[in-house]
């Protein structure tokens, strides 16, 4: 993983805070994250308690930044800058997996019983919701949910009907719905 010196730039600048790095697909943001990693490991963690935290958005993504990352760190476990390498706390992790996990915090501190909504009560707040928006800003258009029926729900994924088509709103598509006698 050879890095540009835009991207070298990114890797080796000083921490302040959060950062997000964007670029089209194929532009070594991910390279970059996973070497920023190690960089700060190797010049700004320096007290036991130090974490560093990379959010990505997908599975997909984050087990192969975590091979990714692995295997850089095999790499360069026999060099000499190494030796005296941190041993910060890395977390890599997807924003639901680290939403989730702050969410069941929230709960256990304020000792809450919180569960998620079966479907039919998701709809009616969505439903509910829907009209809000409507009082609220006449303006906007919005969905209409009376003219949506929920056609069926498969792998936890609602297929809604509407004038003989369906959006699987896990793509969100429009397919040509098959009904069933």
């Amino acid at each position: 993983m050879k890095l540009n010196m835009e991207q070298r730039r990114i890797v080796e600048l000083e921490p302040g805070g959060p950062m997000l790095v964007k670029g089209v697909a194929g532009s070594g943001k991910t390279t970059v994250a996973i070497r920023r990693i190690h960089f700060l490991m190797d010049h700004y963690c320096h007290e036991e308690d130090d974490q560093i935290l990379l959010v990505t958005y997908n599975k997909t993504l984050l087990n192969y930044i975590k091979f990714q990352y692995e295997r850089l760190a095999d790499a360069a476990a026999g060099e000499a800058e190494r030796l005296f390498a941190s041993n910060a706390e890395v977390k890599i992790a997807t924003i639901d997996s680290l939403m989730y996990g702050q969410f069941m915090k929230y709960l256990q501190r304020t000792k809450r019983k919180l569960a998620i909504a079966p479907g039919d009560k998701e709809w009616q707040v969505l439903t509910k919701a829907i009209h809000e928006v409507k009082k609220s800003h006449p303006d906007v258009i919005a969905a209409d949910a009376e003219k949506y029926e929920v056609l069926e729900r498969r792998g936890g994924v609602d297929h809604v009907l509407r004038d003989g088509r369906y959006r699987d709103l896990s793509i969100g598509g429009p397919h040509r719905a098959r009904f069933r006698k």
